[in-house]
């Protein structure tokens, strides 16, 4: 086995640096970063598109793994080296619900096996294709809290969710993923203060059904997520983006994002 030697966050922001900068000419994709100041988001509207959809990554770091002995070689599941990354159970449960309300949400993780492949595809802008994008609403949701994990082979497409042991082979390749976004079109609204307003409300409503069972557990963060919820509901429509990136990163581990275009 071998890691590949980065972390989420240089892998997150290599993926969404590389979209913004091929998209910047025709679709815009901003990612809506919850530790933004509020100096720092001057004019962020003027980056932001004006029709569009919101999606949520959550980016996953692959372990690559080739040797005979390895679990789903020696098992059958594979004929050669695959790429494995991890599921938290309580972290994948919320984000399961989530998926079940927005269509577009995902784990994102590389296809590279070490350190060098990844620097050669961030300086040469390939990171995309060498990434895959896993529907988080075709994986089932979790009821036992250890040993998940998803399984992706080496050269095909295709994966594996060690939940249930199931194959799917509804994976996005990072190559087709501007089509994906341009198919996604039909279902564009207005990037507006009515979207923004609507996209924190829902967004909060899930995060109270979600965290509802946890009882005490997150009674201070809902409480000061809520003082700021009604705060924020009657400022500019920025602001409330800004939340439901906050919301969603938060109590979903998700990170939000606005695709569409300028009209």
């Amino acid at each position: 086995m071998v890691a590949i030697g980065i972390s989420e966050f240089s892998f997150g922001f290599a993926f969404l640096e590389e979209q913004i900068t091929r998209c910047r000419d025709r679709l815009r994709c901003a990612p809506i970063l919850p530790s933004l100041r509020e100096e720092a988001v001057k004019g962020f509207d003027a980056h932001l598109p004006t029709r569009g959809i919101d999606f949520y990554y959550q980016f996953k770091i692959s372990d690559y793994l080739w040797y005979w002995n390895a679990t789903y070689i020696s098992n059958g599941t594979y004929p050669g080296p695959y790429y494995r990354f991890w599921v938290d159970s309580n972290q994948h449960r919320r984000l399961f619900r989530l998926s079940q309300h927005k269509h577009y949400t995902y784990y994102v993780a590389p296809r590279m096996r070490n350190r060098e492949e990844f620097d050669n595809a961030f300086l040469t802008r390939t990171v995309t294709p060498r990434s895959v994008l896993v529907p988080v609403r075709d994986c089932g949701n979790i009821i036992k809290d250890t040993g998940h994990c998803i399984t992706l082979p080496e050269n095909s497409r295709g994966w594996e969710f060690h939940s249930e042991s199931n194959h799917f082979e509804s994976e996005i390749n990072g190559e087709k993923l501007e089509i994906f976004i341009k198919e996604s079109k039909q279902h564009w609204q207005p990037i507006d203060d009515k979207f923004a307003h609507e996209l924190v409300g829902e967004l909060w409503g899930l995060a109270e059904k979600t965290f509802e069972w946890k009882g005490l557990q997150y009674k201070k963060e809902l409480e000061a997520f809520y003082h700021q919820y009604q705060k924020i509901m009657r400022r500019d429509y920025t602001d409330k983006l800004l939340m439901a990136a906050m919301i969603s990163s938060f109590f979903f581990g998700a990170n939000l994002i606005l695709v569409g275009e300028k009209e």
